[in-house]
């Protein structure tokens, strides 16, 4: 990895391997005051609406992206504040499919679901 990904990815291994390691302890429930709400509302339009994040520069937000083009005019953009996407990046829910492009981890989804469920029971 180069640029700005692979310079925020050394300099956070250790954070995110100490949350992922008391996430997995903890059997997964982790809980919604660990994350921000613009982190978990991020993770709810990728998931939903099928999109993924394009990596930029550490000051400038990052655009969400449709991964899905049924019809030209639906084309929906939207960006992340980057303290949103390092967010999910350092507990492992969005993983990257080039140096670039970052789209939601199986633990992302998992997370998601429990908290769809969580949701409905309550």
């Amino acid at each position: 990895m180069s640029g700005a990904v692979g310079r925020f990815r050394v300099a956070h291994s250790f954070a995110l391997l100490s949350r992922l390691s008391n996430w997995i302890l903890r059997g997964a429930k982790l809980t919604i005051t660990e994350m921000s709400v613009v982190a978990q509302q991020a993770l709810q339009d990728m998931v939903e609406g099928q999109m993924y994040l394009l990596a930029q520069s550490q000051r400038t937000p990052w655009p969400m992206l449709s991964r899905t083009r049924t019809n030209s005019m639906e084309i929906r953009t939207m960006s992340v504040e980057v303290s949103a996407a390092n967010e999910l990046l350092d507990l492992g829910f969005i993983e990257a499919t080039s140096n670039r492009t970052f789209v939601v981890s199986k633990p992302g989804y998992q997370f998601y679901q429990h908290r769809q469920r969580v949701r409905c029971s309550a």
